[in-house]
């Protein structure tokens, strides 16, 4: 399991994600990530080790819409 600082969305997902692009981990059920971003990275994780930067930005644009703050793409 991915250790992440307690409190820190922004750390949180980072560390999910990186861990779901290197070594295909899914994020816990149990994290500070909405279902969106939980969802985006998981299918990151499941596409490891064949991302697209498609689907790494749709995590960053779930994290932001989830967490109020602006998407990548506009």
């Amino acid at each position: 399991m991915t250790e992440v600082p307690a409190g820190d969305p922004r750390s949180a997902f980072e560390a999910m994600l990186t861990a779901a692009l290197v070594a295909g981990r899914t994020p816990a059920a149990s994290t500070v990530l909405g279902s969106q971003t939980w969802a985006a990275v998981d299918a990151v994780a499941r596409a490891h080790p064949d991302a697209t930067a498609e689907e790494i930005a749709v995590a960053y644009d779930a994290f932001a819409r989830e967490h109020g703050l602006r998407p990548t793409a506009e």
